[in-house]
C-alpha cells in the first residue's frame, strides 16, 4: 500500500504529481480521498502531506 511505502514528504509529492499526471484524461471523474485503507496507526503529518501534494498538483 502507498501509505506504507512513501515515508518521506518528497516521496509523497513525486508519487501524487505522476499520479495526477495519469489521472489527467479523467480529471472531472477522479477524486483523492481518505479511505478505509488509511491505516489508522498513519501519522497525520503523513496524511497532510498527501493533502499537500494534491492541492498543488491537482
Amino acid at each position: 500500500m502507498e501509505f506504507e511505502r512513501l515515508t518521506t514528504r518528497e516521496a509523497v509529492c513525486a508519487y501524487v504529481r505522476e499520479l495526477c499526471g495519469r489521472m489527467k484524461p479523467y480529471a472531472h471523474r477522479f477524486m483523492l480521498s481518505a479511505s478505509c485503507n488509511t491505516p489508522v496507526t498513519a501519522p497525520w503529518e503523513r496524511i497532510l502531506w498527501f493533502r499537500d501534494a494534491w492541492r498543488e498538483y491537482a
